[in-house]
């Protein structure tokens, strides 16, 4: 997981890779919270947030969040100063956060 620069008005990527099997590493002697956990995982659990918003991000003109199995990632179209800070990603287990800035443009 890298921390993501861009210049004010281009494109970022986030980019993560949550496995489908990680159930595993929380308790591995639970056989049957693992088999749980793994048949109910779907990509569309996975939420994006910004900052602290307990609301998750949304697609839209600017913000395009993806799923494909346990890939999961968000495109920020054109980014603004409004949109630095932590880009968290959230599902039923696991939190990864991003830091995401602009570069100085002097």
């Amino acid at each position: 997981l890298e921390d993501i620069r861009v210049k004010e008005g281009q494109s970022a990527t986030f980019e993560c890779i949550i496995p489908a099997s990680y159930g595993t590493m929380i308790q591995n002697e639970k056989i049957v919270f693992f088999l749980n956990f793994f048949f109910s995982f779907k990509g569309s659990d996975v939420k994006w947030y910004k900052g602290t918003s307990e609301w998750p991000i949304k697609p839209s003109k600017f913000f395009k969040p993806k799923s494909d199995g346990t890939k999961h990632q968000l495109f920020i179209l054109e980014a603004y100063a409004e949109d630095e800070g932590l880009i968290l990603i959230i599902d039923k287990y696991i939190l990864i956060s991003f830091s995401f800035s602009l570069l100085s443009t002097l």
